[in-house]
């Protein structure tokens, strides 16, 4: 008896059946992909925002330590190359030592850094150059400051991209600088640094995909102004005497009280391109004599017509500081010496904690 073969209608049904098969199979297969680069887009950006403002959890041995660009630098990064580039962006000469000032267009390595006091700063507190600074290069004055690598890119390049190896659509400058991602900087300190990826189809969606479409819509993180920076206002730092004598004191009257005008400032490092720069802060000044075993309290005032006085997160320097008036940031201003030497101290703030109990010692 002769074999029958398949009619074309059985051959058609097959056919059906395993393209049926192969469409279901690519679409479970396209869409594992779309989550792994969605999953991979997410932990990036966690990656950025805890590269700009440090872990949140302890880190070594369950002790918080400062960390990130913000502590680094005084400031939000202007681009995400600034977290995954080091070599490209710093001057090699200011990295050594061999020079004082930076290159033009170039950021400041990481490395110790005297803080920079200025009688007569600018109205936003930086130093200005104008030939009256001092620095302050004490043993434990100085402070690690400057750019250092926070993120690895990708094949070790500089470059991190998105899951979808997404490119700016903003152009090729913009791609250098963001390597695709949509970086949106705070014009007021009351805004948030918005970092985020425009999803499968890189482009701005201005509304979410609808369910059944395969696209992923655009991801994005934010960090609000808590998140990496602190109000100084109200912040009080207290002076104690552990001398056994009235401070200030009159040369050969040690149980004389001598008012003199005083107050605290406090000094933070800022990177910039082409520059170093510390910003000054200081408490209003008032004359002061202190008994021997008490204390008196200096407490940061917000600016006229500003209601904070914002700081960026990270270690800073606390000086007591003297002048012959009530005039803060007057031509007459100069740290406080005793027995030669500045009272001072580090002052530490991190992302949305309480900031530090800090009381300064004259011994």
């Amino acid at each position: 008896m002769k074999a029958r073969g398949f009619t074309l209608i059985e051959m058609l049904l097959v056919v059906a059946l395993l393209a049926a098969t192969a469409m279901v199979s690519m679409a479970v297969v396209g869409g594992r992909d779309q989550l792994l680069r969605q999953q991979t887009s997410e932990r990036r950006l966690d990656a950025i925002v805890e590269a700009v403002t440090g872990p949140a959890a302890p880190a070594w041995g369950g002790e918080r330590r400062l960390a990130g660009f913000v502590a680094d630098n005084g400031r939000l990064p202007l681009s995400v190359l600034e977290l995954t580039a080091r070599a490209s962006l710093v001057d090699a000469a200011e990295c050594s030592g061999a020079s004082a000032s930076v290159g033009a267009g170039l950021l400041p390595c990481l490395r110790a850094r005297a803080p920079v006091f200025d009688p007569t700063p600018g109205a936003d507190g930086l130093n200005n150059g104008s030939g009256d600074e001092q620095l302050l290069s004490e043993p434990g004055e100085a402070l690690v400051k400057g750019l250092r690598r926070q993120l690895d890119g990708q094949h070790g390049s500089d470059v991190l991209r998105d899951g979808w190896g997404n490119v700016s659509i903003a152009g090729s400058d913009d791609d250098t600088l963001n390597h695709g991602w949509q970086l949106a900087l705070p014009a007021a300190a009351t805004e948030a640094w918005t970092i985020a990826s425009l999803g499968s189809n890189n482009a701005v969606d201005t509304s979410p995909p609808t369910p059944d479409d395969e696209a992923v819509a655009d991801l994005s993180r934010s960090i609000a102004p808590d998140d990496w920076s602190v109000d100084l206002v109200g912040w009080t730092v207290r002076v104690r005497n552990a001398t056994g004598a009235y401070f200030p004191s009159a040369p050969g009257q040690p149980t004389v009280p001598l008012p003199v005008h005083m107050g605290v400032s406090l000094l933070v490092w800022e990177s910039a391109s082409g520059a170093t720069r510390w910003r000054r802060f200081t408490t209003p000044i008032s004359l002061v004599a202190i008994a021997p075993g008490d204390s008196a309290d200096f407490s940061f005032a917000a600016p006229t017509g500003v209601g904070t006085l914002r700081i960026p997160n990270g270690e800073h320097r606390v000086l007591l500081v003297t002048g012959t008036n009530t005039v803060v940031h007057d031509a007459d201003d100069t740290p406080y010496l005793h027995d030669s030497h500045r009272i001072h101290a580090a002052a530490r703030f991190y992302p949305r904690a309480a900031r530090p109990v800090l009381e300064l010692v004259i011994r």
